[in-house]
């Protein structure tokens, strides 16, 4: 056993010495959180290991999205294929009742005809150890999701049908240091981080990213704020607040985002990204939802997040089904969604089917 448990150390930390940086989500269109399944990447329980004084020393997950995508156009060709969207390898545990280990793959990216092993360190979105010094007290090292507020950022890619320019965008997965602070009650958690810019040019670019995070659970309410110092050049910033607002109101769900960006030219509020989604249970065991989101940058500063000169609206429906009784493995889904880059008068309209499988391989 101890050799076991030395290996999957090893793993961890040669993943996280060696990994690339920069990992854009740009292989994904997005939805919206499951009413019953809503994640938080930072707050006490991931949703993956049950902290227990019994030692539970390894769950190994495998997700699979497929998709039927196709996109129309005025007077453009129909375009449509079959895809393989995800195949994640998750691999999670507890070495001790204190020290917590967490790590996800995205296999469909693996391609190691490139020669130089870069795309297969590309693929690992997650490879951290999580230490808790007391219910109240964590801190996290590794390779772990970029602290920044909104419901939209904070949901699995993997449940993303469509999304904003910025989601699609923003090098989420990133090297660094995490400290967690919840509150005795359980309903506030602040997360202090740093990590690695995701505007750095190369593994050793020199450049940091300060974030600060608070989420809340009060009733209906639920918060996902932020605030980041984002290092584009040495000593100069791109500035974020992020403010996530979720509301639950029984088989209704709701959430609120909104994103706030300047790097200290020109007017600071031409460059934001906002959303809203709207969903609603049926039967408990099928839900429809609404999205709306809009972004903008009109300021001709550092970032490639939304393209400068852009008013980016996007909107769509869709529904989402689990067809087996009181099992959330299997999922049915189908999106319809538009979007219209205003400033340019382009309009897209996309239409996707697809399945979804979650399956825990081995527990012990």
């Amino acid at each position: 056993m101890k050799k076991y448990l030395f290996g999957i150390c090893l793993l961890l930390s040669s993943t996280i010495v060696l990994a690339e940086d920069v990992v854009v989500r740009r292989d994904t269109v997005r939805d919206t959180i499951v009413v019953r399944e809503v994640v938080r990447e930072y707050v006490l329980d991931t949703g993956c290991v049950k902290k227990a004084k019994k030692k539970q020393p390894i769950e190994v997950k495998f997700e699979v999205r497929s998709d039927w995508n196709s996109e129309f156009a005025k007077n453009e060709p129909f375009n449509s294929a079959f895809n393989v969207s995800f195949v994640n390898f998750i691999l999670n545990g507890n070495i001790t009742d204190k020290l917590s280990y967490h790590y996800r793959q995205r296999l469909n990216r693996v391609n190691l005809t490139e020669g130089d092993g870069l795309n297969l360190l590309r693929s690992i979105d997650k490879a951290y150890f999580d230490y808790d010094f007391n219910p109240q007290w964590r801190i996290s090292a590794g390779k772990m999701v970029l602290g920044l507020g909104g419901w939209e950022y904070d949901a699995p890619p993997i449940d993303i049908y469509f999304a904003s320019e910025f989601w699609n965008n923003i090098a989420c997965y990133q090297m660094g240091i995490k400290g967690m602070y919840t509150t005795r009650d359980g309903k506030s958690s602040i997360v202090a981080q740093v990590t690695n810019s995701p505007f750095n040019p190369k593994m050793l670019g020199g450049l940091y990213a300060y974030n600060l995070m608070w989420y809340g659970s009060y009733g209906c309410f639920h918060s996902a704020y932020s605030a980041n110092m984002l290092e584009y050049e040495r000593g100069r910033f791109l500035g974020s607040v992020s403010l996530g607002n979720m509301f639950d109101f029984g088989p209704m769900h709701v959430e609120l985002d909104y994103m706030w960006r300047y790097a200290g030219k020109g007017n600071p509020f031409r460059d934001f990204t906002l959303t809203a989604l709207v969903k609603g249970n049926i039967l408990g065991w099928a839900s429809v939802h609404a999205k709306v989101g809009y972004d903008e940058n009109l300021i001709d500063d550092c970032h490639p997040l939304t393209a400068y000169g852009h008013q980016n609206l996007f909107y769509g429906l869709g529904v989402e089904a689990y067809p087996i009784k009181k099992q959330d493995f299997f999922r049915l889904h189908a999106y319809w969604y538009q979007n219209d880059v205003l400033n340019e008068g382009l309009k897209n309209h996309y239409l996707t089917l697809g399945v979804t499988f979650r399956l825990t391989a081995f527990k012990r």
